[in-house]
């Protein structure tokens, strides 16, 4: 009996292309195998971005269309590679794209829903005339699942999220209704100098784990406020 890729079944069809398009391979090397190789693989490309440079983030955000497809993943990779804080600016054009297109007629969406969104960047947000940008950007989103590390190797100990983004990032968390895993590594925080404790997080009913890994001047008692003060039923482990 002879087979050809024609034969294959969808499934294992896109278990293939999800594989070599998850990679650091040129999409177009596989789109164009044949009619069925792009028709599964763009829509897999547009169900689940990844951007790893800066400049294709800020193509995207302005010149991209979804193919018709409804964004389920969001991935924003610069390990080793050097940007600027408009990298905000331009992930929330692309987020606002992706929540226009996805709105059915007759009903706006103020975010769109995604199963995860993973950052692998530095905040780049020390002048703070930039810190709305990227508070408007992370708020056009409604993850299942966050997550946020540095570029660097997991071996070395740098801070990516600086202070002034991480408060911002944890107040960003109470407005996600869909959220219910949350990690960020290479973090700092703020050191408040009257003494006081608040809860890490606003009250999030959905949350169900937290991990905060590579944390400096991380307050215990913020930790221990989330379940002290905060009425959290689903949280599970942090």
């Amino acid at each position: 009996m002879h087979v050809t890729l024609d034969d294959l079944p969808p499934e294992i069809l896109l278990i293939i292309i999800a594989y070599t398009l998850s990679g650091e391979s040129i999409p177009s090397n596989i789109l164009r195998v044949n009619r069925q190789f792009r028709n599964a693989g763009v829509e897999w490309l547009y169900r689940n971005l990844c951007f790893r440079s800066p400049e294709q983030l800020r193509l995207f955000a302005q010149t991209g269309e979804n193919a018709g497809v409804v964004l389920r993943s969001m991935t924003v990779d610069l390990t080793g590679k050097s940007a600027r804080s408009d990298v905000w600016l331009h992930l929330r054009e692309a987020l606002w794209r992706c929540r226009n297109h996805a709105e059915k007629p007759g009903l706006e969406q103020e975010q769109i829903l995604l199963e995860v969104l993973c950052l692998r960047l530095h905040s780049y947000s020390r002048d703070a005339s930039h810190h709305h940008v990227f508070e408007e950007a992370l708020s056009v989103a409604n993850p299942r699942v966050f997550r946020w590390t540095g570029p660097d190797p997991d071996h070395h100990f740098s801070t990516a999220i600086v202070a002034p983004i991480a408060s911002r990032l944890c107040r960003i968390f109470g407005t996600w209704s869909n959220i219910q895993d949350i990690t960020v590594t290479n973090i700092t925080f703020s050191v408040d100098p009257d003494g006081s404790v608040m809860p890490l997080l606003p009250e999030i009913p959905s949350l169900r784990t937290l991990y905060v890994g590579q944390a400096t001047f991380l307050n215990a008692g913020s930790v221990a406020a989330i379940f002290c003060v905060n009425k959290m039923a689903s949280l599970e482990r942090v």
